[in-house]
């Protein structure tokens, strides 16, 4: 039916190479569905964890009602530091944080999903602790610290 010639193809080679696309787009599929329910289970774990920090996040509130935003930057931090509740709930808080940050800029975790689940959270905290990380950034020389 074909030729030798350089451009024919027999059938089979035809339904092979389908076959090997039809293939390979299973696989992109499958492992684009295995990313998402990857990072639903990524999702669900921080949240998890978040929901343990609640006492953390209480603590910090309780701490901003003694005249918190009178304070210097210096002088906020130096409370956090000076007590030892306050200073194990920034620490946790902001490592809480940090990991989200990084699983989102390693494309772990997509960034839509993060911010539905961090968007009402994170500007409170991020306010109330933002005099404290300003200094331990400049103190660890790490300007993205937290």
């Amino acid at each position: 039916m074909f030729t030798d010639d350089f451009l024919s193809i027999s059938l089979a080679e035809v339904l092979g190479l389908l076959v090997t696309l039809l293939g390979i787009w299973l696989v992109v599929r499958q492992l684009n569905e295995a990313k998402l329910a990857s990072q639903m289970e990524g999702l669900l774990t921080l949240g998890n964890q978040f929901t343990e920090l609640q006492e953390k996040r209480t603590i910090m509130r309780n701490s901003e009602r003694k005249d918190w935003n009178s304070l210097s930057p210096e002088e906020a931090y130096t409370r956090v530091w000076d007590d030892p509740e306050l200073k194990s709930a920034y620490i946790e808080i902001g490592n809480h944080f940090d990991l989200v940050g990084t699983l989102v800029s390693a494309n772990a975790l997509s960034y839509d999903m993060a911010a539905k689940m961090y968007k009402s959270v994170v500007p409170p905290i991020y306010e109330r602790l933002e005099k404290v990380i300003q200094v331990d950034r400049i103190k660890l020389d790490d300007p993205f610290l937290y």
